[in-house]
């Protein structure tokens, strides 16, 4: 084979491809999610927080997972379909400091259905073009995570 016949990585669409967004958000409000991971299922086997807690030392468990009574992270089941990509749903990790106590990470869990270094590079800043650009209409963050984080300006305290 020569290098003319292998196809651009831009025109490329693995056989499965998924994708994880984690932005910086400023939390509002704890959101009236089920507690815990996002839980992913293979066959038999479910991964949640108690299966995810084994895999850690307890102290870096309770900063991922939380604790009996104070939660740290929740999750959304979601099924959206558009233009090629797949939310699959979303996660909140409350990553509080003393200085920051509103602090938390937004997690978007994707499959993507057609080539994925297009998004890549929107992502990375590196596509001015809108069209490849993977987080707006029904993926914006701000839009899916109002009145519960905000995305705009995460380091914005509140009043």
């Amino acid at each position: 084979m020569t290098t003319s016949e292998v196809p651009l990585l831009e025109h490329v669409t693995g056989a499965r491809q998924e994708l994880t967004v984690v932005l910086p958000v400023r939390l509002l409000r704890v959101p009236n999610w089920p507690e815990g991971p996002f839980p992913f299922e293979l066959g038999n086997r479910r991964t949640d927080a108690q299966t995810r807690s084994t895999y850690f030392a307890p102290a870096s468990a309770r900063a991922l997972y939380g604790a009996p009574g104070r939660p740290r992270r929740w999750h959304l089941p979601l099924d959206v379909k558009h233009d090629g990509l797949h939310l699959l749903g979303m996660e909140l990790l409350r990553a509080a400091t003393a200085g920051n106590p509103e602090h938390a990470l937004a997690v978007l869990h994707l499959s993507v259905e057609r080539p994925l270094l297009a998004i890549l590079r929107a992502l990375a800043g590196r596509r001015p073009n809108l069209v490849d650009a993977p987080l707006t209409g029904p993926f914006d963050p701000a839009g899916l995570l109002a009145g519960i984080a905000d995305v705009r300006d995460p380091t914005r305290r509140s009043p």
